[in-house]
């Protein structure tokens, strides 16, 4: 990573002193070691279970807020399940004890996103995969938990960057702004600096997508507070930095900026500078918007030439009434551009013969529709 450039290297196999005493350490009785999850779990925890559980069935995805939130029916088993392995876009993105998983790691709005499950037993014996099931976020999406903490304060922090500084955080159920509660900021102590005191959120950008922020916020008294997202890293640079007058009525703000990166960063409201006073802060929102989102239905798919070229009805789906048409044009000939067998002449010859039947049968059965979640899309950009 080009800001750690000027680190030491921190390998333990690149100091033999170093790579001797994790060995000896790890020759140690403190520890006990497998090849592999299910030889550990027979031989040094005696589960003797040697059957796998049952496949994962009724997958399905909610994306009406964020984090995207996957269910499925609870696996059976001759033992136990430990836990369920959560795959998208074919790489393990993590673990649940349940049958639920929320998502908040690298999704972005307008991409598409293959998720399955994997049912792992109590001998480490891991079932067979679920159907997988295809999510296409909206070209615009939620990208904040807990936006109007009425889950407490899942999800936000307090920075404290200074000495000198004092600042109650509650979740205020009687001076709500939205929802059921309000974040409610009390600054007995401050030294004059905007960012020394924060209440903050992580979340991921993705390069030239833009990001619109807005809020509600109210203080027992005029004041100023900052509203900022920056790096979590060195240089900690901003790409949204705007001061907003709180009165003692409710305002909403609405902020606006497109990210350079695709980075870490972090949304902080700055109340170092505000003075000795109240503010309730509520209904946050940062609403993330792709500059190039994935189609969302099969028109899309089709002006933008990711259609099949085995689909000649033009729904997304390769199947029997495409065969249809195929063998409406069987053995005709001078399928030259703009003929009318031009499209089903899937191997350029001119013919229509049992070429092109074998060029088609390879595709078939297979969709690449956005609003079916059985289809298998070939647009996938990876984040």
């Amino acid at each position: 990573m080009p800001e750690l450039a000027d680190w030491g290297d921190c390998r333990l196999e690149a100091n033999e002193i170093v790579a001797q005493n994790f060995r000896s350490e790890m020759d140690s009785n403190l520890y006990q070691h497998a090849m592999d999850e299910q030889t550990f779990r027979s031989e040094v925890m005696q589960v003797a279970d040697v059957i796998a559980p049952g496949k994962v069935t009724g997958l399905n995805a909610d994306i009406n807020d964020y984090p995207v939130t996957l269910n499925w029916n609870v696996t059976t088993d001759n033992h136990s399940i430990n836990r369920y392995k959560v795959t998208r876009n074919g790489q393990v993105v993590g673990y649940s004890m349940d049958n639920t998983y929320s998502d908040s790691g690298s999704v972005f709005a307008g991409k598409t996103y293959n998720y399955d499950i994997t049912a792992i037993d109590s001998g480490g014996n891991q079932g067979v995969t679920s159907n997988s099931i295809m999510v296409v976020l909206p070209p615009s999406f939620e990208k904040l938990i807990n936006r109007e903490f009425d889950l407490g304060r899942n999800g936000w922090t307090t920075g404290f960057y200074s000495a000198g500084l004092a600042m109650d955080y509650d979740i205020d159920t009687t001076s709500k702004l939205s929802g059921q509660n309000s974040a409610k900021l009390m600054i007995t102590q401050t030294t004059g600096t905007d960012w020394h005191l924060q209440l903050a959120q992580k979340f991921q950008t993705k390069q030239n997508f833009s990001y619109e922020i807005t809020f509600t916020a109210v203080a027992d008294l005029n004041t100023t507070m900052v509203a900022y997202v920056y790096e979590k890293h060195l240089p900690y640079a901003n790409f949204i930095s705007q001061t907003v007058s709180l009165t003692t009525s409710p305002q909403t703000f609405t902020v606006s900026a497109t990210a350079p990166d695709d980075d870490v960063v972090e949304i902080a409201f700055l109340v170092g500078a505000a003075g000795l006073c109240t503010i309730w802060i509520d209904d946050i929102s940062i609403t993330e918007t792709s500059n190039v989102p994935d189609p969302q239905n099969c028109a899309e798919v089709y002006s933008r030439g990711l259609d099949h070229t085995s689909d000649f009805t033009g729904d997304c789906h390769t199947g029997f009434q495409d065969f249809v048409i195929l063998a409406g044009y069987w053995f005709d000939t001078g399928c030259t551009v703009g003929a009318n067998c031009d499209e089903v002449d899937l191997v350029n010859d001119d013919m229509i013969n049992y070429l092109d039947l074998d060029e088609w049968a390879s595709s078939w059965p297979t969709c690449n529709d956005p609003t079916d979640q059985n289809c298998t899309e070939n647009w996938i950009q990876l984040p």
